[in-house]
């Protein structure tokens, strides 16, 4: 998946039509390959550079809406870009969906082994103590 994000992603800023400074395309972050294996400092981590896409994505639509609004040359080919930010913002979630899904998955089997490790060690503990009780009042 990543690799074909980050082919899309290069695809799509080659075509894109340049706007100057004051609209760039902000740039897809690249997510781990392995979010099963994150810790939850990697997690935050992915998460937080999700939110910095967002937050640029968000300020470059805004310059997009400006010249957009102003129906000056080159607002069709902003409308366009603006279009295309949409598909890429969509692919951009689709990879990061990927990486949570797996680190909440991982979380979620690694608590379930933890719990029902617990359980038995409980149970054994149980197991030990009545024994023992019955081992005291038999002498």
């Amino acid at each position: 998946m990543s690799r074909l994000f980050a082919i899309s992603f290069i695809a799509l800023t080659l075509s894109a039509p340049a706007f100057g400074e004051d609209c760039t395309t902000p740039a897809a972050p690249a997510f781990s390959d392995d979010g099963a294996n994150l810790t939850s400092d990697g997690y935050n981590a992915e998460t937080e550079k999700w939110i910095a896409y967002e937050e640029a994505t968000k300020g470059y639509r805004t310059c997009l809406n400006a010249k957009i609004d102003s129906r000056e040359d080159g607002w069709l080919d902003a409308l366009e870009a603006f279009n295309a930010s949409a598909a890429e913002e969509e692919a951009v979630f689709a990879a990061y969906d990927e990486v949570s899904t797996a680190f909440r998955s991982n979380i979620q089997d690694r608590a379930a082994r933890a719990a029902a490790k617990q359980t038995k060690a409980s149970e054994a503990a149980l197991v030990d103590a009545l024994t023992g009780a019955q081992d005291t009042a038999v002498h």
